[in-house]
């Protein structure tokens, strides 16, 4: 199929971006503060570091470790990893860490640290997810397999009337397909959002191989060859922190778009979408309990994830005190911002998967041409 690059309209809306981006500036310059990381941030990435090497070495050097204590020790090295790279790669690709390019690139490594190549990350998630998001056929998050029904212009197959059911297994299974699948599939693609890219490069070629063998060192075999339990119990413990991981993973990323409270929209003919682009973001996520210090904390700050799409070069540890201004300037501006607490958030996005589901035209008026 021939790709058709996509534009939003720049003079739509025009006003709201401006002032909305005069507003956030002021905030800073008021605070005197930088938009990139502070000290506070500087802990955080510390601290889910330190979570992650201390399961791992407790894991290997524990004596006396029980089953279950081992078992415990790899969803926690499991659970670290999500939250180590949510807090501190995500950052780091988008540039948001550090006003040094060096940092922000060496940081974003941690993709790598943990089998995930930082390179197709930032073409996937930065040049595609972030310019078209809820754009059919451009946001690849919302049409990313062929097991899910996650956008009301997918094509509908039978069985998706059970996907609220298995939805959260299947998110389960996220890290360990991105790790041993995903990135070796997304080589074989050319297309970004609107950037083409013919080759990939040796380099990167190199440095994927070099992470996943380097992963699957440290993570699988050094316990397989340390710890003192029989091939297949280790096995079972690495594919549960692999599936605490995912579920981690998806819950941050996936119900903040594919809500009942978001919208889809289809560019016309000629790839041109009739809207601003900071407008279509807000109308494209929902933010889920944007005032909370410790859903904050823990998702990277993507509970507030409207302002990390308008403003993905601002460093996370700022977004709780943003999200009221672009609150505030929304209202002003007649659009609607939409903040869920976290649970009925989750729950409103398994409702929604069930919809699309089970009735395949219900939502099919929320793609806009």
């Amino acid at each position: 199929m021939t790709h058709q690059d996509v534009h939003f309209d720049p003079t739509m809306s025009s006003e709201f971006f401006q002032t909305l981006r005069k507003r956030i500036d002021q905030y800073f310059r008021d605070k005197g503060v930088s938009k990139k990381a502070n000290a506070l941030m500087v802990f955080k990435s510390l601290f889910f570091f330190a979570w992650l090497i201390l399961s791992y070495f407790s894991l290997l050097f524990l004596p006396d470790l029980a089953l279950w204590g081992a078992t415990l020790l790899f969803i926690s090295m499991g659970l670290g990893s999500a939250f180590f790279i949510i807090s501190v790669g995500h950052d780091a690709s988008h540039g948001a860490y550090s006003s040094n390019t060096r940092v922000n690139k060496l940081l974003s490594y941690s993709w790598n640290l943990v089998g995930i190549s930082n390179y197709m990350w930032s073409l996937k998630h930065n040049m595609s997810h972030h310019s078209f998001t809820n754009v059919p056929e451009h946001d690849p998050d919302i049409s990313q397999n062929k097991l899910m029904r996650l956008n009301p212009d997918y094509p509908y197959r039978p069985f998706y009337r059970y996907q609220h059911y298995y939805g959260i297994f299947l998110y389960g299974f996220l890290s360990l397909f991105i790790v041993y699948f995903k990135d070796f599939l997304l080589f074989r693609e050319h297309q970004f959002g609107n950037k083409f890219i013919e080759n990939h490069g040796a380099r990167e070629w190199v440095t994927l191989l070099l992470s996943k063998v380097f992963y699957v060192a440290y993570s699988l075999l050094i316990p397989l060859l340390v710890l003192p339990y029989a091939w297949w119990q280790i096995l079972l413990m690495y594919l549960a922190s692999h599936f605490v991981a995912g579920i981690s993973i998806a819950l941050m990323l996936v119900p903040p778009h594919i809500n009942p409270h978001t919208v889809y929209t289809a560019p016309d003919s000629e790839g041109n979408i009739k809207n601003c682009w900071a407008t279509h973001q807000i109308e494209s996520t929902i933010d889920l309990s944007a005032g909370s210090w410790l859903v904050n904390w823990f998702t990277g700050g993507l509970n507030t994830h409207i302002v990390h799409h308008i403003f993905p070069n601002i460093c996370h540890i700022h977004y709780r005190a943003l999200t009221p201004i672009i609150e505030e300037t929304a209202k002003e501006f007649g659009i609607k911002y939409t903040n869920l607490p976290f649970f009925k958030a989750l729950h409103d996005h398994f409702l929604f998967l069930r919809e699309l589901g089970q009735h395949p035209e219900a939502y099919h008026s929320r793609v806009l041409a």
